[in-house]
Formats: C-alpha cells, structure tokens, sequence
C-alpha cells in the first residue's frame, strides 16, 4: 500500500529549514526590514539588549526594533554635519545597560533609559582618546566585562576601561610583523584571548600584557594569495577550539589555536556550490543544526556540513512562496532566544526563528486517489496498543500501524469491492464486544473483529426523500442502542430488532428537534443525550417525551454564543464544552438551571472563533480545532494561542481539524479532507521565555495611535500625562511584547487598578485605549504573553496623570459667574416688574372691560382673583369649586381675552383700561 508521511524532511533539518534537492537548502525567514526607509544600506550590527530591544547598526544610523517596526535613533548631533557619516557599524552593551556605538566618527555611548549620547573621538594633542574616530568594530570579552575593544580602520586597538572611563591605546604588531591594517572583526576565546581579523591576517591579542602577535597561514591553505584577509571568525567549543575564518578570497579555513595549524576545510567538487575563493562576511552556527556552520558571502549564504566537507547553497524563503538565493550578507547574529538575524548588503534585515513542535501528517491514499475525497479523513478509533482503526469518506476503512506508519486497507464487503460501503464512510464505533460499526453510503454496517461485514442496516426506509442519508455523528449507548446523527434528523437503531425510530424537527412542536442536521450526539451517564445541531443544543431524555433546547438569545449573556453547534466534550472533570461557530461555550448548572460561560478569542477574524472540535490535554489546557488552524486554549486564563504552517502545523484552517482523537499513551491526531495529523504535546519544546512588556507610543482620539510615536532617544519610563477632554478624547497606549519568535502573535492584558476588578485580555491587539478618566492618578498594569501563551504575570505598571482641561478651570468658572450675575439680575428686576404690575392690576373700570370681552360673573371673580396673583389652589379654596373646574374657567378667560398666561392678561387689561380712561 502506498502512503506519504509528511513532515519526515522536515524533521532531518529540525523544523523550519529544509531541503528540495541535494544542492539547494531553504531557510524560511521573516523581513524584518525589507528596503523600507531609513534602513534600506546594509546592515552592519545587531544586538538583542539585556532589556530585550533589538538594536539594527546600518548604513542608515540606528534603529531600535520592537517586533513591530524599527524607529530610527537620530545621531546627527553627536557626528560633525561637514563629514556626516550616519553607519553604525558596531554596538556592544556593558553591564550597566548603556550601549557603545562604532560610527565613522567617533564613539557613541547612548543610554537608552534616558536618550543621552557622549561621543569620544581622537585628538592628535591628548594620547587618552582613541587612536582614530574612523572605528570599524567593537567588542566586550565575557571574560573581562569591564573592558570595551575598539577598532578603527587603520588598524588601531584600544581598549576602554569603562569603570574608570579611560582610553589605552595599543602598539600595533612587531616590527617583523605586517601592519593589520583594517581590522573587520575581534572575537575572544574561553581563556580571554582577544582575536583579531584584519585585512592582513589573524592576530592573535593577550590583554594581560598587551603583546599582538601575527598569525599567518601557509600557503597551503592561502592558495595564491600572498595575504589572505580575515573578515569573520566563529570561537565555539563545541568545534574542538578551532577557529573558523571566513577570509576575504580564500574561502572557509579552520585554525588550530593549541598547534598553530591551518587548514582548507574543502577542496573543490563537482558537489560543492560555493567557489573556493570566495568572501566570506560572517560566519554562524547553522540553524537548528548547531554542529554545522552557515556562511554569509558576497554572493549568498551556504551551509557547510562538517562531517561531508560539502557546501550547499541556502536560498532564503519568504511567504512560503517567494525565495532569493543570491543575497549578499553582512551579518549573522543569534541572539540569546534561538533567533537568528540575517543582515544583507542592500536588501535589509531577515529573521529566522527556531520551530520547536513537531506535526507528523499522514495520507491514507497517498496520491493514488480512488476519488478526489479518498484521503478525507472522517473518524480514528484506538484499535490496538499501536494500531488505529480509521475511516474516510471515499477511500474507505483502514488499520493503521503508529510504529511503522503503514495503512492496511479493509475491505467490509470484499466480494463486491465497489460498493459504496467499502468506500464512504463517516464514522466507526467499536463495541463492547470487539465487533466494528461503521456509518456508510448504504447505512449502519456491523462487520466483524477482522473488519468483514456481518449486516447491514438501512436508515433510509422510514424516510420519504429519494436521496441517501448522510451521517455525521454516531455512538452507541449503555445499552447498546445505537444513535445516529444525519442531515435529516437523528435516529435511533436497536440492532437485536432491527426497529428504527426517526426524531426530527417539527415547526409546530416546540419540544421537538430543533433543526434536522444534527452534527454531535454524546451520551450522559444517566443514558441522556446531548445532541449539537445547526440550530441550537438539544438534551434528550428517552422517554420524556421532547427535547430541552437551548439557543443563542442576544439579550441574554448566559445563553450559548453561536446556536450552531459543531463539537461537545465532557472533559476528564465532568465538564461539558461546546463548540460554536461563534466561541466555546462551557455548561454550567446551578440550582437547576443551565447557563453556558462563554469563551471568544479577541479580535476581528470571526474564523478565530469558528470552532470545529476539541481534545482536553490536561486539566487546563485543550486543542482546538478553528477555521483559522490549530488552537490551544487556556482554561484558567480563558486565552487561545493559534498555531499554523510557521508553527510546524502542515495542516490548518476550515479543511483540516474536523475531529480530534488521543491515544492511550498521549498521543494526539486531527483529521479532514487531507489527511490527518499527529503530535505529541509533551514533546513540544515550548517558548518559555516570559516577554518583557514595554511602551513604545502614546496618543489620544478614537481614530486608534496618533502619530506620537517617540524615537529610541526619548525616554518612555516617565509617567504619561494627558489631558481629559470627556469620552471623545480617549487615551491610547501601545505596548509591545519583546519576544521576536512570531511578535505578531504576541497576546497583550490590561487592568487598571481602581476600575477594573480582573484583567480584560484583547489577544494580539497591543493598543490599550482608556476612555472616561476624570482628572487624577492611574496605575496601568500591562501583561503579556509570547507566541506559545507564557505569560509574563510580572507585566509593567505605567503611571497614567490625568489633567483638567484649560478651559474647565478658568473660562468656564468665569463664563459660570457671568451666567449666574445675569439671572440673578434678570429674577430682581422681574419681581419688582411684577409687584409694580400687581401694585396697579385691579382697574376702576374692570367691568367694562369685562363687558367687552364677554366674562361671565364666575369668570369675571376668578379675573379679579388671578390679577391678585392668587394661585389655582388659592382660587379653589376662596370660591369653594373643584380645582378642575378653575382651570376650565382659567382656559377660557385666556380664549376670550386671547393671551396665553397670567402676565399676559394683566398686560392686556392695563392696556384696555388706559383705552377707556
């Protein structure tokens, strides 16, 4: 039988690198800095920090990189504008965490804490500065941390005694010896021996009493070079002591140290990729294969097996589809996390991060495929200790052999090997009596152990449409009744009779199914079911006449996320677990109610929360299988960390994790259309580093960052100080997890401490936004976690000051006084306006006017009484009438009289009685 294992050449170069033919290696990295201004000049230098920033020395200046971008750090006031130089060509860190900086004008110490730079540069008239301010490189021994190496260009070393802040300079080589001229690189050994690669050769350096001694190689190894220039060295002790010498022209030589020997590590084969006189600019561990080198060249990189002699050129892979194989490289660092980072000539800065979970994929048709779905992968059965029974839809039923990864077809009815049985089946049980079940294009199918078919059971003669049915779900009971789950409702089989009994969804009964495809079915202990459809979540009792339903309700927090239900798990406490195709759902019954706890993956990819099944690792953490790859959740915090095709993952999105099945022994497998997969979570060497937290931008408004993102020179450790302008004016912060593996899957928490009781986690979204602060002191704690969900739980703490607006503290108290000195002024005047109108209300001639206007009598006491200034009540009670009645007399007076309130028909009767005078 024929199969492919995927993932085996994967594992022979240890996940990440991997090779198509025996010439060409690939390398898949991430740009970095992909020709982008202000680093589009070579790379020069790069440093991972004991904060964890990464620090970019190019043509361009310095950047600092924060796993998202790289800001430029301006030196231009440290290096004279007449001769402006901006490369940075080496950076070093001391033990206080201030970085030096080689530039071709001087020294550069820069303290990134608070953004203050000191430059040292040479004066012919002082012999305690440095020999020449042209430097090249620079270099701190572990051995003697205290000490800061400087090369310059003409050849110059010197040292710099950093406590004592002073500058020795060194005498070149014996008179005997060749001048080194530009010095390219220092390196040290274990013994703290300072090497030297300069354009005359290897120098050999004691710090203890200063002496510089020359190192030439024979000519043997120099070929017909008279001097070969040294422009890499690579000290490791796991390469015998030797040093490594990438030479300029001369291609890869070894130096023995201890005896002084030189040799040409290959000569030129018809194998070899890499021409002999070649420039070498830096040589590495290779990686992920740390006892074999990587060579960085004028025309490429190159992968040296030691144990062969051979080099294989290495192209670089980007977005698993584009390559480059002729990058000229300047610079290969690892950095104390496992990265590497490739710094070219022209074309920026590349990284390559080690993978470390290993994902075995498997095809039961291989490529020879009986039909375009025979490799789909429906269901995986434990059969024996080392063997699974598992099925597909199209190429049928198989035994397969874990120890040695080969398929045994079965053959349920192998007379009449083209029948549908034989070929599309959905799912299997085995019974308690060792025989198989299988759900098949012809029914429900009892074979026996050996997998031969014994009966057959049809599900479709109850049913009134012509089409076949579909299973997706099938189990069987305590009682060995079988229940089955299919696109037209579920149905129940008792195999010793042979009875079917068809449950489906009836519009007009509430208690029936509630919706026809039914995707999941699990039993309960009480030999109750629970049973997952396209629209909601069914309990069954058999025997209680109708099924519970439970659906989303939007109003309701506690009910289910999504009523489309694709996968349930009882995990090993009893718990039961939905999975939606909007979240993960958990049961929850208290006082016999059931309310589901609802669990979302922050974020705007609703394929994040697309879950289509689920396996419990442990107690705490579980796999889930999303439209958007493979997840694994934790309980404790509710968090999700998804992994894909760069985590090692050969298989991920909406075809690929259907279902899950582990093994006795722990050992996992996740099937769909393309095969399955298995891996072992206990063997995954996991990101452990916790990340530090740091912040990186500030700005307010709800389009999201303004565009107050500061340098690498101004310092962020100050309190934040904004002004609050009410909820139109939030305050955005941005933080950045400094772990560079997959920075994009870095995942980010926050709580303000005050306001919010538990930590709000907003998965990869980085920028904290804060809205309706008043005035006052915050405290921000900010946590985050690497790629694989290590959390660093020490987080940061950043002070947040919140002022009052200008405008509230002076302007509107003033603009409040003056409002108040006006009312107060306008109700003076209106009350005497008022007494005065009352003073003089009750004309001699009231009745004539009262004539006039038609008053009656009752109307006519009611007048007098409202020019009085009595009240509706006070007219109540001084005529003893209803108050209703005093409002209808009030109404028609101002009809006829044709005002609308009080002061307006005192108005109009003072005027009418001045007309009758």
């Amino acid at each position: 039988m024929k199969f492919m294992r995927f993932g085996a050449f994967l594992t022979s170069l240890y996940a990440g690198v991997f090779c198509l033919s025996a010439q060409v290696a690939y390398l898949e990295v991430d740009h970095i800095l992909a020709n982008p201004a202000p680093m589009q000049m070579e790379i020069h230098a790069v440093l991972l920090d004991s904060r964890g920033w990464l620090w970019i020395g190019s043509g361009n200046g310095l950047a600092r990189y924060d796993g998202y971008r790289a800001i430029p750090c301006l030196l231009n006031e440290m290096l004279r504008p007449a001769v402006f130089d901006p490369s940075v060509r080496g950076i070093c860190e001391d033990q206080s965490g201030k970085l030096w900086l080689a530039t071709a004008q001087g020294l550069i110490r820069f303290d990134p804490l608070n953004g203050t730079m000191v430059r040292y540069g040479h004066s012919r008239e002082r012999s305690d500065t440095i020999s020449d301010d042209n430097l090249t490189c620079l270099y701190i021994s572990p051995v003697h941390p205290g000490r800061l190496w400087i090369a310059t260009a003409n050849g110059d070393l010197d040292e710099f005694d950093l406590a004592s802040d002073r500058i020795i300079r060194h005498p070149p080589a014996a008179a005997s010896a060749p001048r080194p001229g530009a010095i390219h690189v220092i390196s040290g050994d274990p013994a703290g021996v300072l090497w030297i690669g300069a354009a005359s050769g290897l120098y050999r350096f004691q710090p203890l009493d200063g002496s510089l001694q020359f190192c030439p190689p024979p000519v043997a190894a120099a070929g017909s070079k008279k001097t070969v220039g040294v422009k890499a060295i690579f000290c490791d002790e796991g390469f015998s002591n030797s040093l490594w010498i990438g030479s300029d022209g001369a291609g890869l030589l070894r130096y023995q140290p201890d005896t002084g020997l030189w040799q040409r590590d290959s000569q030129a084969t018809p194998f070899d990729d890499m021409p002999t006189d070649s420039t070498i600019n830096t040589v590495a561990s290779f990686p992920g294969e740390p006892q074999n080198l990587i060579l960085g060249t004028e025309d490429g990189l190159y992968h040296f097996d030691l144990h062969s002699g051979r080099f294989t050129r290495i192209a670089l892979l980007f977005n698993n589809s584009d390559y480059q194989t002729s990058q000229c490289t300047q610079v290969i660092y690892c950095d104390r996390l496992g990265s590497f980072w490739i710094g070219s000539c022209r074309n920026g800065l590349d990284k390559w991060s080690p993978v470390r979970k290993k994902f075995s994929r498997f095809r039961p048709n291989g490529n020879i495929l009986p039909s375009s779905l025979a490799n789909w992968v429906t269901s995986l059965k434990e059969f024996a200790d080392h063997e699974i029974l598992l099925t597909t839809y199209g190429g049928g039923a198989f035994i397969f052999d874990r120890r040695t990864s080969v398929f045994q077809r079965l053959l349920l009815d192998p007379d009449r090997a083209n029948r549908g049985l034989n070929s599309f089946i959905t799912d299997s049980v085995i019974g308690r009596d060792g025989s198989l079940w299988f759900t098949t294009a012809e029914g429900l199918a009892r074979c026996s152990a050996g997998g031969r078919l014994q009966r057959l059971y049809s599900l479709n003669p109850a049913i009134a449409e012509a089409a076949e049915i579909l299973a997706f779900s099938f189990i069987q009971d305590a009682n060995g009744c079988n229940w089955i789950g299919t696109d037209r409702g579920l149905i129940r089989l008792d195999s010793e009779k042979g009875d079917l009994h068809y449950y489906r969804q009836n519009r007009e009964d509430a208690r029936s199914l509630s919706n026809d495809r039914v995707n999941f079915i699990m039993a309960e202990a009480s030999e109750a079911l629970w049973i997952g459809t396209d629209d909601g979540l069914n309990f069954f009792q058999p025997g209680s006449g109708g099924f519970s339903i439970f659906k989303n309700d939007p109003s309701d927090p506690e009910s289910l996320s999504s009523s489309l239900i694709t996968f349930l798990e009882r995990d090993s406490q009893g718990r039961i677990w939905i999975c939606t195709a909007n979240g993960l759902n958990l049961l929850r019954r208290a006082g016999g109610k059931i309310s589901f706890q609802r669990f979302l993956a922050p974020g705007d990819d609703a394929r994040q929360n697309s879950f289509l099944s689920m396996i419990e690792e442990n107690d705490r953490y579980f796999w889930l299988g999303s439209k958007a790859g493979l997840a694994r959740f934790d309980a404790r915090l509710g968090t999700f960390t998804f992994y894909d095709r760069r985590d090692g993952v050969l298989a991920d999105g909406l075809n690929e994790a259907f279902f899950f099945y582990r093994c006795r022994d722990n050992e996992m497998f996740f099937g769909g259309r393309y095969g399955f997969t298995g891996f072992r979570p206990a063997e995954f060497m996991l990101n452990n580093h916790p990340p530090p937290v740091v912040v990186t931008g500030y700005g307010t408004g709800r389009d999201g960052m303004a565009a107050d993102v500061p340098s690498p020179s101004q310092p962020l450790w100050q309190p934040i100080v904004f002004t609050a302008a009410g909820d139109l004016n939030p305050l955005n912060i941005e933080f950045s997890a400094l772990d560079f593996i997959r920075p994009e899957k870095n995942q980010y928490a926050f709580r303000l401490e005050g306001r919010d009781h538990d930590w709000i986690y907003q998965g990869t979204d980085r920028v904290v936004r804060l809205t309706g602060l008043r005035p006052g002191h915050y405290l921000l704690r900010v946590k985050a976690a690497n790629n694989d969900g290590i959390w660093n739980e020490n987080g940061l703490a950043v002070n947040v000051v919140v002022r009052r607006p200008f405008w509230p503290t002076w302007g509107l108290i003033l603009l409040a006084g003056m409002a108040a000195a006006i009312m107060a002024a306008a109700v003076v005047w209106m009350r005497r306006r008022a007494r005065r109108l009352r003073a003089a209300a009750i004309p001699d001639n009231l009745d004539l006017i009262m004539e006039k206007f038609s008053i009656s009598k009752r109307e006519a006491e009611i007048v007098r009484l409202l020019l009085a200034g009595k009240s509706n009540k006070e007219i109540e009670d001084a005529l003893f009438i209803a108050l209703a009645t005093v409002k209808i007399h009030v109404h028609n007076i101002f009809q006829k009289v044709k005002v609308h309130n009080r002061l307006q028909l005192l108005l109009r009767i003072q005027r009418e009685a001045k007309k009758l005078e």
